[in-house]
């Protein structure tokens, strides 16, 4: 009789595992499911809101080289550059210098001191930034490149707008964002990470070199639970990773 009955209890045991595993991974799996999504949509969340801050920091600089462009086309900085420049850039906290290229060359700087190196810096005569320069022309508006590493010491980005006489292009409006200054827009510092993300600037190289990358090591978190922005202005692609996405652990307690 024992014996019967701890046939009859096995096998109740039994099927009822049959019965509960499949549904306990059923709930996991749908717990898994909805986790996932709701990870997916905070990281699309905050790449839309970084988007938004790097466009609203770099409006200063679309305004910045279209009035310093209006100026010099019109030869009506030539004579004070320095107090016409130190006047845009007070009224732009995310810019750190304006310069004047004039056909191929940088002739000026604002402020000149720290940028001295700049001076005389033929731009089109590298590849790289013949490259950007012209796509700058091709658009005929701001365009950024970077982040690279400045004549002038440190690392950063050149926006150029591009001035014309007639038809005939005259060189540049130039503005120069520094990497503490372009950081400190985004509210972010040199790790690229923060308590809930981590961050990567993506940008398009058009000289077929690697893409150049903000955080370097960071990579592009392909194949991770990340969503991605893309920013024309430096043809750039902002991507945004959870550090610790709860969809990861929170489906296998249900296992």
């Amino acid at each position: 009789m024992k014996e019967f009955l701890r046939s009859i209890s096995g096998k109740a045991f039994l099927a009822s595992v049959v019965v509960t595993l499949p549904l306990s991974l059923l709930v996991g799996f749908l717990l898994y499911k909805g986790e996932k999504e709701a990870d997916f949509l905070k990281a699309e969340q905050r790449a839309i809101a970084v988007k938004s801050q790097l466009e609203s920091a770099l409006n200063e600089s679309v305004a910045a080289s279209k009035i310093f462009a209006f100026l010099l086309e019109r030869d009506l900085a030539g004579m004070d550059f320095d107090s016409t420049a130190e006047a845009i850039l007070s009224k732009n906290k995310n810019i750190d210098a304006l310069q004047w290229v004039r056909g191929n060359t940088i002739i000026r700087t604002f402020p000149l001191k720290g940028n001295e190196a700049s001076i005389g810096y033929a731009v089109m005569d590298v590849p790289e930034h013949r490259a950007e320069a012209l796509e700058a022309v091709a658009r005929g508006e701001l365009y950024f490149e970077g982040p690279i590493n400045l004549k002038q010491g440190g690392k950063g980005f050149v926006g150029r707008y591009p001035i014309f006489k007639g038809d005939t292009l005259a060189g540049f409006s130039a503005v120069i964002v520094r990497m503490e200054t372009f950081l400190r827009a985004l509210e972010m510092d040199e790790s690229g990470k923060d308590e809930m993300f981590s961050y990567q600037l993506v940008k398009k190289n058009r000289s077929n070199q690697a893409a150049r990358l903000l955080f370097e090591g960071s990579g592009t978190f392909e194949g991770e639970c990340r969503a991605k922005r893309r920013v024309p202005i430096g043809d750039w692609v902002v991507y945004v990773k959870l550090n610790d996405p709860p969809h990861v652990y929170k489906g296998v307690l249900f296992i």
